[in-house]
């Protein structure tokens, strides 16, 4: 099933959507059944200038017109898996201990149900992680 939207941007908005675009590529560590999907855009900027002057009260702005064709694709992405010790958790954790926010730390390990980090399990290790860099920790 193919779904079509047109939709049309400034130049700053292409910009930033191809900039996105960008980032989104080089994203890792998806869960092994995420579905993928392939997205093609035609991200081209108005060829007429706008004048400025807001739409009328009832005029869409954006058109679904056939440009955007979205197909799932059935072959899973290959990543490299990325692994954690315990000794790297709890260098992140030290971090925010040495920033003094404790308090934050205690939350996290709340929110897995553990009392310290020696009691989290280790198949948790990637999402705590995941949690850190959330915090702003570098692991």
């Amino acid at each position: 099933m193919d779904i079509n939207i047109k939709v049309t941007f400034d130049n700053e908005a292409v910009k930033a959507i191809n900039g996105l675009t960008e980032v989104l590529k080089g994203l890792t560590g998806l869960p092994s059944n995420a579905q993928v999907a392939t997205v093609a855009m035609n991200l081209t900027p108005p060829t007429e200038k706008s004048t400025g002057e807001p739409l009328p009260v009832g005029t869409p702005q954006v058109q679904t017109t056939p440009d955007v064709a979205v197909t799932p694709q059935t072959a899973p992405i290959p990543m490299a898996a990325v692994t954690y010790s315990r000794a790297d958790l709890a260098n992140g954790a030290r971090t925010l201990m040495d920033a003094q926010r404790t308090t934050e730390l205690q939350g996290l390990l709340q929110k897995y149900t553990v009392a310290s980090l020696a009691d989290l399990p280790e198949a948790n290790f990637a999402m705590f992680a995941a949690d850190l860099r959330v915090l702003g920790v570098n692991i």
